[in-house]
């Protein structure tokens, strides 16, 4: 895990592709994404089993994102 004291943004936009935002505050790679959870509006578990809440309005995207992902 990584922690940045400033803006995720552009990060976001050099690493299109292999990270998605699930959250103002997280950016992550989907590589590690385990498991999404429909509690509360929406939760991922990463493999090393932390839980990161996904945003109401970001939900749609993270979904999209990781079906296609996956097929």
């Amino acid at each position: 895990m990584l922690v940045f004291g400033r803006q995720i943004l552009p990060l976001g936009e050099f690493w299109r592709g292999f990270f998605i935002r699930v959250h103002r505050t997280h950016l992550v790679n989907k590589k590690f994404i385990h498991q999404y959870s429909k509690e509360g509006h929406g939760k991922v578990k990463l493999s090393n089993g932390d839980l990161i809440e996904v945003s109401r309005r970001k939900k749609t995207f993270v979904l999209q994102s990781l079906y296609t992902f996956a097929a």
